[in-house]
Order: C-alpha cells, then sequence, then structure tokens
C-alpha cells in the first residue's frame, strides 16, 4: 500500500521448507531464517513488549550497532508513533 511508503521496507519471500530452525508452537509452528546481519538498519520494540524481551533488544541492538525505536497509540491521531530508546 502507498500509506506505507515511507517505511522504506524490504520483505523477503522464502519457502517455510527451507527455514533454518523451526520452533513447535501452537497455533501454528515459527519458522526461522537466516538473515545477513547487515541487512538490519534498526529495531523497533512493541508497545506491550514486557521489560524481558525489551532488554534482550536493546543487548541485540548494542551488538548489531543498529539504533532502538519504541512504539505508542498516538494521544492525538489514529497513527502509531515511534520514539527513539537507544542509539548507536
Amino acid at each position: 500500500s502507498e500509506d506505507w511508503k515511507y517505511e522504506e521496507e524490504e520483505r523477503l519471500v522464502s519457502m517455510l521448507e527451507v527455514a533454518s530452525e523451526i520452533k513447535e508452537m501452537k497455533p501454528y509452528n515459527v519458522h526461522l531464517f537466516k538473515v545477513p546481519l547487515d541487512c538490519i538498519s534498526e529495531l523497533i520494540v512493541g508497545q506491550r513488549a514486557d521489560t524481558s524481551l525489551k532488554d534482550k533488544i536493546l543487548t541485540a541492538a548494542k551488538h548489531l550497532r543498529v539504533p532502538v525505536y519504541e512504539t505508542k497509540i498516538s494521544d492525538i491521531s489514529f497513527d502509531v508513533e515511534r520514539r527513539l530508546l537507544k542509539t548507536l
């Protein structure tokens, strides 16, 4: 959708059978794929993420040397806002 064009996001589609790892979960399994680390330019934490997950993301960001943002529902519009949590 053109509404999301500003994100400049790229997506990769792959067959589930070639996943690097499969975690058996309910109701669906989670398929994990290896991604070149230099493809990651930032990490975004969802507004409902608990402190433990947020800490893991901050640790990963430090290793990757990328900024971390946290999302929040806007107080003035129907948008999701983000704020910088941690820089490089």
